[in-house]
């Protein structure tokens, strides 16, 4: 009984662990795929059986319309998680909304504004508990992102962990010089946070669905990559 009482008691703390987070997958720099791997993400966490609501903060709406896209073709279809689109210009609804999401029991991934002149972005950012940031290892894009970190941690002093995404890696190509430059960037990137392992350019992670679960060559694709967010998640 006593046992049967603990692992309870486990079970209840793992799942407390998991409520009441918020995720944003942010960046500056379009392209990195941003919006693909914070719905792919959705899916990774909702096959494991966790609650997952999934806001829509970019102005261009490429989620929300995914969404539409995907229930077009399959009307029937009953998605794991939802969308909703949250305006980011108003940045006291946005606070007043974030503030009833991490009260909430569910884990909630937010598809950021692709530009911090959006005043819905600050709050977005200071109220994260986890910041995961797209990039691949192009100069223009690194040149970005720390742009990007120089205001996250600089100007606004956020405190949420930092998950850098690398995306779209094609490991086929590269000269020497190149891919020491890259280990070089990759060094750089791991005084501010946490470096994921990079998730390798496939047709795959781009035919993404936001009504079916991940296939097993997508899961596969992906899901190394997340096991550093997943693991700040539970603590």
């Amino acid at each position: 009984m006593i046992l049967k009482y603990s692992c309870y008691i486990c079970i209840v703390l793992y799942i407390t662990k998991l409520m009441g987070k918020i995720i944003s997958f942010a960046n500056q720099k379009g392209g990195v795929g941003k919006t693909s791997l914070c719905a792919i993400f959705a899916n990774h966490l909702t096959a494991k059986g966790q609650k997952v609501s999934v806001k829509d903060m970019d102005i261009q709406m490429s989620l929300s319309g995914h969404r539409e896209d995907d229930l077009k073709v399959d009307p029937e279809a009953k998605p794991s998680w939802n969308v909703e689109f949250v305006n980011p210009m108003d940045s006291k609804e946005v606070a007043a909304k974030l503030q009833a999401w991490k009260a909430d029991d569910s884990i909630t991934l937010i598809d950021a504004p692709g530009s911090l002149a959006f005043p819905g972005l600050v709050p977005i950012l200071k109220n994260a508990d986890i910041i995961v940031i797209p990039m691949t290892y192009d100069h223009d894009v690194l040149r970005s992102t720390l742009g990007f970190l120089k205001v996250v941690l600089g100007t606004l002093q956020v405190k949420a962990k930092l998950v850098f995404l690398p995306n779209r890696i094609n490991v086929s190509e590269g000269t020497q010089e190149e891919l020491a430059q890259q280990r070089h960037n990759a060094d750089i990137l791991k005084k501010y946070g946490i470096l994921a392992p990079r998730i390798k350019q496939s047709v795959k992670v781009k035919r993404y669905s936001t009504i079916y679960e991940n296939d097993t060559y997508l899961e596969k694709a992906v899901a190394y990559a997340f096991e550093p967010i997943v693991e700040l998640i539970k603590k």
